[in-house]
């Protein structure tokens, strides 16, 4: 899955979940941790021969993940301690749980959401490198980027405070009688994530399906097939 749809998967999960406990810092820090896998992309300008190989190895590992995930949560703590003091609000352990919770939730889908591409992962480093991959959607899917784009947008506008004068006269009439815009945004990021949750139970369900009479067809033809994989395309029927 391309960076871009990762962050948008994390801030979706922040809007879901996490920002009304965590505060505003809450997005940032998924969008952030959400993309940081991927920065094993940089060993291609040390290593160009080897990079891609090595592309999606350790930093997408779950081990990995076990032990960044709390070492996120207690930066992005130190972060907003003074934050929290200053408004007498808690920064204990508790809120160091919640960081570190969302910090695995956004590492975690990170790895899923690649594993469920045709190109795979090695989510079992170092215990094995296994490249792993489910092909329930390509590369690169533009009904995943656009639904969680558009949950990202609305939220934004949702909850930015002054969004009656951004968008007035145009939004005006709409946002301003609707008295609970916080709610509003938490279920379209909700929304978003169901119907995301739905695009891919359809997508297992059809690369099962193809698999299924692939192997039919060659059964038929004699041919007894070790392996049989149906990659995702994009705008193929």
């Amino acid at each position: 899955m391309d960076t871009i749809t990762h962050c948008l998967v994390g801030t979706a999960v922040s809007d879901t979940w996490f920002r009304k406990r965590l505060g505003p810092m809450a997005t940032p820090f998924a969008l952030l941790v959400s993309a940081l896998p991927d920065a094993d992309i940089f060993t291609y300008f040390i290593d160009s021969e080897n990079a891609w190989a090595n592309h999606r190895g350790y930093s997408h590992s779950f081990f990995c993940m076990a032990v960044a995930a709390p070492i996120l949560g207690a930066a992005v703590l130190g972060l907003t301690r003074k934050r929290a003091l200053k408004s007498g609000e808690s920064a204990g352990k508790a809120e160091w749980g919640w960081w570190t919770l969302l910090a695995v939730l956004c590492l975690f889908l990170h790895t899923i959401f690649d594993l469920i591409t045709s190109w795979g992962t090695m989510p079992l480093l170092p215990f094995s490198n296994a490249r792993i991959s489910w092909d329930v959607v390509p590369i690169l899917d533009i009904f995943l980027t656009m639904v969680l784009a558009a949950s990202f947008v609305a939220n934004r506008l949702l909850r930015f405070e002054k969004v009656d004068e951004f968008l007035n006269p145009l939004a005006y009439p709409v946002v301003h009688k609707h008295p609970r815009r916080t709610k509003a945004a938490d279920w379209v990021a909700r929304i978003a994530v169901i119907l995301v949750a739905i695009y891919l139970l359809i997508g297992v369900l059809q690369n099962r399906q193809t698999v299924r009479i692939a192997r039919q067809e060659l059964n038929a033809m004699g041919v007894d097939a070790v392996e049989v994989r149906a990659l995702p395309i994009m705008f193929t029927y």
